[in-house]
């Protein structure tokens, strides 16, 4: 991600590779087994809860519903109706978007994924053929071999463009919450490697600043479905993957990742008009670390924050100790690095939490 000429005078960055690397185990979460499928990061950074209850509420849109009975959005649901959003549901089958359709919704004014039609419990709420899902093989841990392959899946034009007009630009405010992403000024805050035998590795299979873009896209978008022999397959899914995050989501994901085979969202309980669809995304108290990373927002109430910074000051302290010590002016550095702002919301929490576990070390 930073240009590195010489590993002895720069101090490798710490979050974007170590834990994407280290600590990706969302990025091996199995849709089979319904433990979590991933979205894009980008798509929710506020509590989705909220958005529910407004989408429940009083209503006044009017929708065909068919049978002659009219159903309702609430007033303040937008329905996605540009050309670009139109165009991409197009290649969707016609009975996908009978139920379901994209839509701002409020207060931030997000994407999300709606019921336009009451649904009931049991009932596949999202059916996409696997044939529409782009499938990048069966390479786990690693997210670098399979964002390379999108990107040249992509630029060789081998992925829908309806599709990939639908998906984050990498000049979004979604990319640049991501640790992965941070201006250089900002990633410094946490230039650290905590073994010095390691940095090479790491500094051989970085992949250069224009693919992270790509590296996002996967670590925040793709689903591991199991094949037919039980493989695990990492797949970007069309319109699924536009499903938010709720921790407390009873829908269940499905599918088969082969000849004939759907990717489905199946109802947990009863739908009603207005309603956001949204999906687990993974976790539990130990994923919050890996929800920073990906997707840039907390997942739970559970003090993320402050877990996730005092765990990477903990590695800088490893490295400190390992190393001797660090010379006055690489301490300055750091430490001034801290103080530039940008990088968004996520980024700043972290900074400040990194700060405060940094003030409790020994001879800082």
């Amino acid at each position: 991600m930073m240009s590195m000429k010489s590993p002895r005078l720069i101090i490798l960055t710490f979050l974007p590779f170590l834990l994407l690397v280290v600590q990706i185990s969302s990025f091996n979460l199995n849709l089979h087994q319904s433990s979590g499928a991933v979205n894009s990061a980008v798509k929710t950074r506020i509590d989705t809860r909220i958005a529910t209850r407004i989408a429940t509420s009083s209503s006044s849109t009017v929708l065909h519903a068919g049978f002659g009975k009219p159903s309702e959005l609430p007033p303040n649901v937008k329905l996605s109706n540009d050309a670009v959003t139109n165009a991409f549901l197009k290649m969707l089958p016609p009975s996908q978007t009978k139920s379901t359709s994209l839509a701002s919704i409020p207060p931030l004014n997000y994407r999300g994924v709606i019921a336009t039609k009451p649904i009931k419990k049991g009932t596949p709420i999202i059916s996409i053929p696997y044939t529409l899902a782009v499938d990048l093989g069966t390479e786990s841990l690693d997210p670098i071999p399979p964002a390379l392959h999108l990107k040249s899946l992509i630029e060789s034009s081998a992925v829908d463009k309806r599709y990939v007009s639908v998906l984050p630009s990498s000049t979004s405010p979604d990319y640049s919450n991501l640790y992965s992403s941070w201006p250089s000024t900002s990633r410094s805050s946490l230039n650290w490697c905590h073994l010095e035998s390691s940095r090479e590795s790491f500094i051989e299979r970085l992949p250069e600043p224009e693919d992270m873009y790509y590296v996002f896209l996967v670590t925040s978008r793709v689903l591991t479905v199991q094949d037919p022999e039980g493989r695990g397959r990492k797949l970007l899914i069309p319109y699924l993957d536009m499903c938010n995050h709720d921790e407390k989501s009873t829908h269940v994901l499905t599918g088969v990742a082969g000849e004939g085979g759907m990717l489905k969202v199946v109802a947990g309980k009863d739908v009603k008009v207005g309603e956001e669809i949204t999906i687990r995304y993974g976790g539990g108290e130990e994923g919050v670390d890996e929800f920073l990373r990906d997707y840039g927002f907390d997942p739970g109430e559970r003090g993320g924050y402050e877990r996730f910074g005092r765990r990477v000051a903990r590695e800088v302290k490893m490295g400190l100790n390992s190393r001797g010590g660090l010379r006055e002016e690489e301490r300055r550095q750091i430490r001034e690095s801290l103080k530039v702002p940008g990088g968004g919301e996520v980024i700043e929490k972290i900074k400040r939490e990194v700060g405060k576990v940094l003030d409790e070390i020994d001879g800082w």
